[in-house]
């Protein structure tokens, strides 16, 4: 689970899907990941997408909506939303402060 999460997490439609998937129900799977990460799953999902979303835009010229479309986000606004509150800076202001440093 916590290796789909990590690295197949545009293809994660649902935490349901991927505890039924496992064979448990959903609250053992919240359970069990709460445990081994310390956060429920929904917030670990959100977290390594910020990571991966930083790191691209640190390292590649991809286009907002690119990054944001191979982490699995239909909605540009909504990416950029969840990038702001989770990183202080809209993903192109983002973009800029690391490429002035």
């Amino acid at each position: 689970a916590l290796r789909i999460l990590r690295e197949d997490r545009a293809s994660v439609d649902s935490m349901d899907e991927i505890a039924r998937t496992l064979g448990i129900s959903r609250s053992h799977f919240d359970r069990a990941v709460s445990k081994q990460v310390g956060q429920p799953p929904q917030k670990f999902l959100l977290n390594c997408k910020m990571i991966h979303a930083r790191r691209r835009l640190e390292s590649s010229n991809l286009r907002v909506g690119e990054i944001a479309e191979a982490l699995g986000y239909k909605d540009i606004y909504f990416f950029s939303r969840q990038f702001k509150s989770s990183c202080g800076l809209s993903p192109m202001n983002y973009r800029n402060s690391f490429l002035q440093d």
